[in-house]
């Protein structure tokens, strides 16, 4: 009996080891089940995810194409609108080209009879071309560069094409033919210079760049002509260093001789003298007599002498030939007194005679004919004194 109660003990043993291990078995089974449906939806969240960043990105790239078009569309809008004329003007220069370069080539080969004359139009068509729009590049960069040049090469290839294509023409179908074919291979050039290469400004431009070129021109003038009028100063190793004359200067035009620049009046301005001569002939003419004293003639400045006479008396000592009041003010008197020691100065110079005559003066000293008169007569006086 003992040995069947533990044969049942040992299978009930069994029995429930047998549970234990299955129960264990599904355990494991659900939880590695688990963790597979984990796994896969991670997965799956991770495909979701790339699926969407790829769909953004495809979006993202779609949004900036469309945005480059637009843009290049507004820009080409732009460029359109602002070269309106050029777009109209081109397609003439290109049925200009279509029809002359065929037929110049046509008409070269049959002239030198090879095939280097299939090159003619390099020599008409191309070259005007090439003036043509160098000229357009040239005013586009460097608008202060002149561009005559340019357009006599524009020109001459232009009259180079217009002859060759007109004898094309005489030798092909006559005058009619020829009168056709030299317009039609200029006429896109032609239009070309006169729409876009053609500088568009408006009156008041043209004539602020008319004024600035006579204003050029005459700066470069007058500065050839005191370089010309200058004096040198040599320094102790020969080194020659140029000196001007600073004050109010003036061209004054000579007969049969070069123009020479000469001190200006410009009236309601004071005259500054010139140098330390016409200072000391200035004070030697305005400085009233000292009693006792013996005036002496300015030093440096020939023929200007006021020994036993006022300056203000020999300037105003004749009337005016009309007999008016001929009284002068002190900065009148100071501009008298300077226009006569550069009188002498220039009698000195050899550039006016010992008694000049009114005209002389003024010519010389660029000043109106009144005063003029004015410095001959003081001139006079002097010399009877």
């Amino acid at each position: 009996m003992r040995w069947r109660e533990e044969r049942r003990a040992d299978r009930a043993a069994e029995r429930e080891q047998d549970r234990l291990d299955r129960q264990a078995e599904r355990q494991a089974s659900a939880e590695a089940e688990q963790a597979r449906a984990q796994a896969e939806a991670v997965r799956t969240r991770a495909d979701v995810e790339a699926r969407q960043a790829q769909r953004e990105q495809v979006e993202a790239a779609r949004d900036r194409r469309r945005q480059a078009r637009a843009a290049r569309l507004t820009a080409l809008r732009g460029w359109a609108g602002a070269h309106a004329v050029e777009l109209l003007v081109y397609p003439l220069a290109v049925v200009s080209a279509l029809v002359a370069i065929p037929a110049m080539a046509g008409y070269g080969a049959q002239v030198y009879e090879t095939g280097t004359g299939w090159a003619l139009p390099a020599l008409t068509e191309l070259g005007m071309w090439a003036f043509a729009l160098a000229v357009q590049v040239s005013r586009t960069r460097h608008p202060e560069r002149p561009v005559w040049s340019l357009q006599t090469g524009v020109w001459a290839f232009a009259g180079v094409a217009l002859l060759l294509n007109a004898l094309h023409g005489i030798t092909t179908g006559g005058l009619d033919a020829a009168v056709v074919m030299g317009v039609a291979s200029v006429a896109g050039v032609a239009a070309h210079q006169l729409v876009t290469a053609s500088p568009r400004t408006a009156p008041a431009e043209r004539a602020a760049a008319a004024r600035e070129r006579r204003e050029r021109r005459k700066r470069s003038r007058i500065e050839a002509l005191a370089t010309r009028q200058a004096v040198a100063e040599l320094d102790t190793d020969g080194r020659a260093r140029l000196v001007y004359r600073a004050g109010l200067v003036t061209v004054a035009p000579r007969w049969f001789r070069r123009a020479r620049l000469v001190e200006a009046v410009v009236p309601g301005r004071a005259v500054t003298p010139a140098g330390d001569a016409w200072d000391a002939a200035l004070a030697a003419l305005t400085e009233p007599d000292v009693p006792g004293a013996q005036p002496e003639a300015a030093e440096g400045v020939s023929g200007v002498s006021v020994a036993g006479q006022d300056a203000t008396a020999v300037a105003v000592a004749d009337p005016d030939e009309t007999g008016a009041d001929t009284s002068e003010t002190p900065g009148q008197t100071d501009e008298l007194a300077a226009l006569l020691a550069a009188a002498r100065e220039a009698i000195a110079a050899g550039e006016l005679p010992s008694a000049p005559s009114q005209r002389q003066v003024r010519e010389t000293l660029g000043i109106r004919a009144s005063r003029a008169g004015q410095v001959q007569r003081a001139l006079r006086e002097t010399d009877r004194q």
